[in-house]
């Protein structure tokens, strides 16, 4: 068994969506910041049983290769922002944003990936809402014995920031949103007529949404006069100066 590369080195991605190939022949100990888009590390020729995959506290995922018979080494990647895992020469698939029970992520990725853990509602059983990690490299550290340190080391800024979501996904996933562990805020972002016909969704979410902004600012909201009587709480969320036209008043 080959020994794992040391010590552990940084991958910056970039906005687009990346592609992180890493074959068999090699003994790798990385740590991937897939930075934005959906992103992909791909294993070549390993199959499901060769790797491990364990979920970390602070939203990152260890991936763990298994060394076999065949002589294959071991490496160890740190993932954070990676959503896909290819193997088996691309025939199999894991998509790392649903496949723990348990979700563990920022409020960035939850928002901009909310549709799809709503369509796995049924097998995600809590997700829980962590800070962005702050991320250092420093090439060529040494403990006192002179054994080469890490490159990278990360640690959480403590910052939760609201989910950014439209005022459809307040209705339409609040199924997965139930699901979040402790409290979080929401930023609403929407058009006029959007705001208006989940208007009653916004009001019983009131007390988790920090501002409601229309995406088409300067349109009226027409909402009804029962709206307007139960949703003022909602309504003086939006911001800026609005307008409203108001049916059955």
């Amino acid at each position: 068994m080959t020994a794992i590369f040391n010590p552990k080195l940084y991958l910056a991605g970039t906005s687009g969506n990346d592609f992180w190939p890493f074959t068999e022949a090699g003994s790798y100990n990385f740590f991937i910041d897939g930075a934005g888009g959906v992103d992909t590390l791909n294993l070549g020729i390993l199959t499901l049983p060769q790797f491990t995959l364990t979920q970390n506290t602070d939203g990152t995922i260890n991936l763990d290769t298994v060394a076999g018979a065949s002589g294959s080494t071991s490496s160890q990647f740190t993932l954070y922002n990676v959503e896909k895992i290819s193997y088996s020469s691309s025939r199999g698939q894991i998509d790392l944003r649903t496949y723990f029970p348990n979700v563990i992520d920022t409020s960035a990725n939850v928002s901009a990936n909310l549709d799809l853990l709503q369509s796995h509602i049924n097998t995600i059983k809590s997700i829980r809402l962590v800070s962005p990690l702050a991320i250092t490299t420093t090439p060529d550290i040494r403990d006192p014995s002179g054994k080469l340190l890490d490159y990278v080391k990360s640690a959480p800024t403590g910052l939760i920031a609201p989910l950014t979501v439209s005022a459809t996904q307040v209705t339409r996933d609040a199924g997965i949103l139930a699901k979040i562990v402790g409290n979080y805020n929401l930023s609403i972002s929407d058009s006029s007529a959007n705001i208006a016909s989940n208007l009653n969704a916004l009001q019983a979410n009131v007390a988790k949404i920090t501002s409601i902004t229309q995406s088409d600012a300067g349109k009226a909201i027409a909402i009804t006069a029962a709206q307007s009587a139960a949703d003022q709480a909602a309504l003086a969320k939006i911001a800026g100066i609005y307008s409203l036209t108001v049916k059955g008043s």
